[in-house]
């Protein structure tokens, strides 16, 4: 399954990075309110600790092979750039793969 990023936000309802104030992935035209989390330190700690318990809230951007950024739906460690956790869980037992957008 792929889903735009719009799609995917409105559907599964990325979470503000709480954490860090200027955090990447801006949802807002502020350039504020970041939705990505880091792969180490406190922001890996809390993304952990939603993910020990809730493991479908956790996406990973991913840098594939082709040198293409993509978010899926797995708590990933390999070619990972980041975590996202939304507020809605995926229940799909298929990969969702989510587009970034190319502009």
């Amino acid at each position: 399954m792929i889903l735009t990023m719009e799609e995917w936000e409105t559907q599964y309802k990325p979470i503000t990075n709480h954490i860090v104030p200027n955090a990447s992935f801006f949802n807002d035209e502020t350039g504020s309110n970041g939705i990505m989390f880091e792969t180490y330190g406190e922001e890996y700690d809390y993304v952990a600790s939603i993910g020990h318990k809730e493991p479908n809230r956790i996406w990973t951007l991913i840098d594939t092979e082709d040198g293409e950024l993509i978010i899926i739906n797995h708590w990933g460690f390999v070619n990972r750039v980041g975590y996202f956790i939304t507020e809605k869980s995926y229940e799909h037992p298929l990969t969702i793969e989510v587009e970034m957008d190319n502009d």
